[in-house]
């Protein structure tokens, strides 16, 4: 290994010409543009910065450009864009963030995108948005808890639990591992927490019941009686997420056989 590491030379050939990056306005999960992103020559620069294996591909970015060219004929037309992306498009678009893919006790799992994202737009969209990147399910299988059993956000304030019988522990149902990191909502990054804290995995020092069940907790303060190992922090009074992934999960996660316990509310 030495002696082919030892055989290579760098050769400089000449000076690379590097295109300038595209010009975006600065923005956040929690400050997102609106008509701004149909601002030209922006728009056209962002969409031939890529190619696009989607089908609609085409069939959409004819549709952007015909708003841009809509939006950029005069400023109550840029402020009607705006109205329709603040009033409508964005709402409608945090609510499939909640509600895509298998929904169940307050998670959502992609158990039914086994491939890829094939013409979904919208999905790619909220992946992009929450994730920066997906993988297929032979890969991992995402739960994200948006809410608790009945519907309600996941807020700070409360207690959470998710009891995971003995019969259907993650570790039973991944060939690699598993994790559930705790998230603030919308920003989708990392709490922190005065621990540095901020996810529950199968190297977690986890204490189980007589009975080998595992019950997890999501709280901003240790509830009484609770393992430390078995306690996620929670950023209190603030709205959050919780992201678990099954890597290498086996065939009854990726069939959507088996599904993680629901999020109870506690207090």
């Amino acid at each position: 290994a030495l002696e082919l590491q030892e055989s290579f030379r760098i050769i400089r050939i000449g000076e690379p010409e590097i295109e300038a990056a595209v010009d975006i306005p600065m923005f956040s999960n929690d400050a997102l543009l609106t008509v701004e992103v149909f601002d030209q020559p922006m728009l056209d620069q962002v969409l031939a910065s890529a190619p696009d294996v989607m089908t609609v591909a085409q069939e959409l970015q004819d549709s952007v450009r015909k708003i841009a060219g809509f939006a950029g004929q005069s400023p109550e037309n840029r402020q009607k864009v705006k109205d329709v992306v603040v009033d409508t498009a964005l709402p409608e678009f945090f609510r499939l963030l909640t509600t895509y893919g298998n929904v169940r006790g307050g998670w959502s799992a992609t158990t039914g995108y086994p491939t890829g994202f094939g013409d979904d737009y919208i999905f790619r969209t909220g992946a992009n948005y929450a994730g920066i990147w997906w993988n297929a399910n032979r890969e991992v299988v995402y739960f994200m808890g948006n809410t608790d059993e009945d519907g309600e956000q996941l807020i700070g304030d409360h207690v959470y639990k998710v009891h995971v019988p003995s019969n259907a522990l993650p570790d039973d149902k991944v060939d690699a591992y598993w994790s559930m990191t705790m998230l603030s909502f919308p920003e989708y990054r990392v709490v922190p927490n005065r621990l540095d804290k901020f996810n529950i995995n199968n190297l977690t020092p986890l204490e189980s019941a007589e009975d080998g069940s595992l019950t997890l907790y999501f709280a901003s303060e240790l509830p009484d009686g609770i393992p430390v190992g078995n306690w996620l922090p929670s950023p209190e009074g603030q709205p959050f997420t919780v992201n678990a992934r099954l890597y290498v999960p086996k065939d009854e996660v990726i069939t959507g056989e088996y599904f993680l316990p629901p999020i109870q509310r506690v207090e």
